[in-house]
């Protein structure tokens, strides 16, 4: 996980913050607010997060700009890849079924 999120020293697009009872998952330029998971994230969960987040950055930091972050940021994650800017929508509401 800290692989993804810190790809290096000059480009880091996150980070985790590890509570007592939950863990946080905040990309930087991303407007939502992060879901509440499990002390331990399980990979499925942090991916469809990942994505939730890092899309919804793209869109609100550089859409704008005609610029496009995703050329920068892993578009595959274990099985889960993005090939669209509307991912996000699905990712969501998977994760709002599975953190009921």
């Amino acid at each position: 996980m800290k692989k993804i999120l810190q790809l290096c020293k000059q480009y880091r697009i996150g980070d985790r913050y590890l509570y007592q009872n939950h863990t946080e998952i905040r990309m930087y330029g991303c407007e939502l607010c992060p879901f509440k998971f499990p002390r331990y994230v399980p990979m499925r969960l942090f991916y469809l997060e990942y994505f939730r987040q890092i899309i919804n950055a793209d869109l609100t930091q550089f859409c704008n700009v005609k610029k496009k972050a995703q050329l920068r940021i892993k578009n595959q994650l274990g099985p889960y890849v993005i090939n669209s800017r509307d991912a996000w929508k699905d990712a969501e509401k998977i994760l709002e079924e599975h953190l009921r």
